[in-house]
């Protein structure tokens, strides 16, 4: 079973966010462009280079980033 708060990341999955919202969960991200990309709780969320304002969908926990890896790009 899974817990509440995997319970809550799936319902988020469902949601769309728009570019300049905060991040609520860790994770990996794409926008309706297709770009993937890895946030972290307190993030804004991007605009697209090319594309401007932009939504994004929750995708899941991005496991196969380490710490480590996540560390030497900065993120938190």
């Amino acid at each position: 079973m899974f817990s509440k708060t995997m319970q809550e990341r799936m319902q988020w999955g469902k949601r769309n966010f728009k570019s300049g919202q905060c991040v609520l969960y860790e994770g990996l991200y794409v926008d309706e462009w297709g770009d993937r990309l890895h946030l972290v709780r307190g993030d804004l969320f991007p605009v697209n280079p090319q594309m401007g304002a932009t939504r994004w969908a929750y995708r899941g926990e991005d496991d196969h980033l380490s710490p480590a890896f996540r560390k030497s790009f900065g993120a938190r």
